[in-house]
């Protein structure tokens, strides 16, 4: 595996046990993550190539269901196609295209990312919504996919998506 990326919407910081843990939103769940794990989850929503020392962490992670793993952008997109997308954020029209005001800040989206968050309803799932937007992923290149990918990332980075 080199590659995870974080999924689950992050709910609230909470006490169990006498613990403070992260409550992450699954689709069907809700998962504790202690502090460290949820820095770790955090961390896992760009798109790159994990270090050996995070990949314990990741594989950790992933039996909590709480990232997806692969080896490519086709493995990542294959894991995320079945997870429903949230968006978050309004959206303004702006002089250079759409952006998505959340709270104070304004985030300029490309084309292809302005399609997905608006198909973001919450019970669409990643692949009806790529398919809908006309994105035809599974033919794509490698390039192409890592292009998608990081379309995707874009708005996850910028708090104006999640997978659940």
């Amino acid at each position: 595996m080199k590659y995870a990326l974080a999924i689950g919407y992050p709910l609230r910081l909470t006490a169990v046990g006498g613990q403070a843990v992260q409550e992450v939103e699954l689709r069907d769940r809700r998962v504790a993550l202690s502090l460290e794990q949820a820095m770790q989850w955090g961390a896992l929503s760009v798109w790159r190539e994990l270090g050996e020392a995070e990949r314990s962490g990741a594989e950790e992670l992933a039996s909590l269901n709480v990232v997806v793993l692969g080896d490519s952008a086709e493995e990542i997109l294959s894991a995320l196609a079945p997870c429903i997308p949230l968006r978050q954020g309004f959206g303004l029209p702006m002089e250079e295209g759409t952006g998505i005001q959340l709270g104070e800040e304004q985030i300029l989206l490309t084309g292809l990312q302005e399609s997905l968050w608006l198909l973001a309803d919450g019970r669409t799932t990643l692949e009806e919504a790529l398919e809908q937007a006309g994105v035809r992923w599974r033919e794509a290149g490698q390039e192409q996919q890592e292009l998608i990918l990081e379309n995707l990332l874009g708005l996850a980075a910028a708090e104006l998506y999640y997978f659940r």
